[in-house]
C-alpha cells in the first residue's frame, strides 16, 4: 500500500491557494485512510530589493496622487452578458497551469534538505495534454501568463522563471521588482507594493535596479496595500486592503491613484472577508473572482463582484453540482471569459473542473493525474 501519510507532513506553503493546499492534502489523506473531513502574491506584498537604489527621496523626487478610498456608485449597474452555449472543454482556449509538488499519479513532496525540485503542470482543458516542467528551484508561486499567452512566468525561492506555452525554453528572467504578476498588459510598467507605506510603485519595464525610475500611486490608507493585479486594459489595478482581519477589495485607477472599496466595511458589502491575492480580473475587464473567507477555510466560497461595485454572487450558486463534501483551493478565469477552473478537493478525492460563468454547469477534465490536481498556485493563459 501506498504511504501517504506525507500528505499531511507537507510543508506549509504561503499564498492564495499554497494555504489551502495543506488542507486539501489532510483530505485526501482521510479519503485515503476511509473517512471524510468535513470541516479552501496572506501574500506578502513585496519591498523593491535591498540593492536596489532610488535616485533620491520617492515623496520628493516622484509625483503623487493623494486619495481616499471611495464607496461605490451603484446608481448605474454594469450589465455582464454571460454566454450561455454550455461547456465544450474541448472548445475552450489556452492552456492552464498549476504549480505542485510533481506532476504524476506517485508525486512526493520536496525533501526537508530542499534537493528536489518543484513542478509546473500543463493541462489542456479538455484534459489531452499533461506536460510536467521540472523547476530547478526550492519554492515556486504567482504563475502567471504574459499578457499574449506565449510564455509562463513565476517566481521562485531567489529567483524568477519563464518558460514556453509549450513547457520548453525554462529560463531565469530579472528577479527584481517581482512579483512577476505585476507587469502591465502593454508591458510598459511593473507595480510593487509595500507594507512600510501605503500605495504602489510603478517602474517602467526595462529599468534598472540602480534607476528603477519609482512614479508613486498613493492610497489614503494606512493598511493598504496588498499584491495588486492589472486589468486587461491596463487602465486599474485590483488590490487588497486591510489589516489581519477581515480584508476588503478594492479598485484603483492608475491614473488618477482614486480607490474605491468593493467589499468591507463602508461599502455595500459590508461583512464579505477577501482571502489576499485571490482576485483575478475577468477577460473583459468587467467582473473580479476572489474567496469569501467563510470561518474557517473549509468554508470559503469563490465570489464574484462587478468591478463597478454594483453587484455581487457567488460563483456557483447550487452548490449540489458540485462532488460531495468540496472545496475549493484555487481557480482561475478562461481566456474568453466563459468558464472558470476550479482546483476542488472532494470526498473522494481531488480534480480540476470547469464552471460556466453563470455557475450552472460544471464539468471534471478528465486523465488529469493527481499530482496535477494538487496545486497552490493556477494560472488559464491569456491570450489565446
Amino acid at each position: 500500500m501506498r504511504d501517504d501519510s506525507w500528505k499531511s507532513r507537507a510543508p506549509a506553503p504561503s499564498g492564495f491557494g499554497r494555504a489551502v493546499v495543506i488542507s486539501t492534502l489532510v483530505l485526501l489523506s482521510a479519503c485515503a485512510s476511509g473517512g471524510s473531513d468535513s470541516s479552501d502574491s496572506s501574500v506578502g506584498a513585496t519591498d523593491p530589493p535591498a540593492s536596489t537604489t532610488v535616485v533620491g527621496s520617492p515623496e520628493e523626487s516622484v509625483p503623487t496622487t493623494e486619495s481616499p478610498l471611495e464607496s461605490p456608485d451603484t446608481s448605474a449597474a454594469e450589465t455582464t452578458e454571460v454566454p450561455d452555449d454550455g461547456l465544450n472543454l474541448s472548445e475552450l482556449p489556452g492552456s492552464i497551469a498549476v504549480a505542485t509538488f510533481g506532476c504524476g499519479d506517485d508525486f512526493s513532496p520536496p525533501s526537508p534538505d530542499g534537493t528536489d525540485t518543484y513542478e509546473i503542470c500543463l493541462i489542456d482543458p479538455d484534459g489531452g495534454r499533461v506536460v510536467a516542467v521540472p523547476v530547478p528551484d526550492t519554492y515556486v508561486d504567482h504563475l502567471s501568463w504574459s499578457w499574449d499567452g506565449r510564455f509562463l512566468v513565476f517566481d521562485g525561492e531567489e529567483k524568477a522563471w519563464l518558460v514556453g506555452a509549450d513547457g520548453t525554453g525554462l529560463a531565469e528572467r530579472n528577479y527584481w521588482g517581482s512579483p512577476t504578476i505585476g507587469e502591465s498588459p502593454d508591458g510598459s510598467w511593473r507595480v510593487a507594493s509595500r507594507r512600510v507605506e501605503p500605495g504602489f510603485w510603478l517602474s517602467p519595464i526595462g529599468a534598472t535596479p540602480e534607476n528603477p525610475q519609482w512614479v508613486r500611486v498613493v492610497l489614503d490608507d494606512d493598511a493598504c496595500c496588498l499584491l495588486a493585479r492589472w486589468s486587461p486594459d491596463g487602465s486599474r489595478l485590483v488590490h487588497g486592503t486591510g489589516g489581519d482581519g477581515c480584508q476588503s477589495l478594492a479598485v484603483v485607477e492608475v491614473d488618477t491613484g482614486l480607490s474605491r472599496l468593493l467589499t468591507g466595511p463602508d461599502s455595500p458589502f459590508d461583512g464579505v472577508c477577501v482571502y489576499p491575492d485571490s482576485a483575478r480580473w475577468s477577460p473583459d475587464g468587467t467582473e473580479i473572482l476572489f474567496m469569501n473567507e467563510g470561518p474557517d477555510q473549509m468554508e470559503s466560497i469563490p465570489t464574484v463582484v462587478r468591478a463597478d461595485g454594483s453587484g455581487i454572487r457567488p460563483l456557483v450558486a447550487d452548490t449540489a453540482i458540485l462532488p460531495s463534501g468540496s472545496y475549493i483551493a484555487n481557480f482561475d478565469w478562461s481566456p474568453d471569459g466563459s468558464a472558470v477552473v476550479l482546483g476542488l478537493a472532494h470526498d473522494m478525492g481531488s480534480g480540476l473542473y470547469v464552471v460556466s460563468r453563470d455557475g450552472d454547469e460544471i464539468e471534471e477534465i478528465p486523465n488529469v493525474p493527481l499530482g496535477a490536481s494538487v496545486g497552490w498556485s493556477m494560472a488559464w493563459s491569456y491570450g489565446q
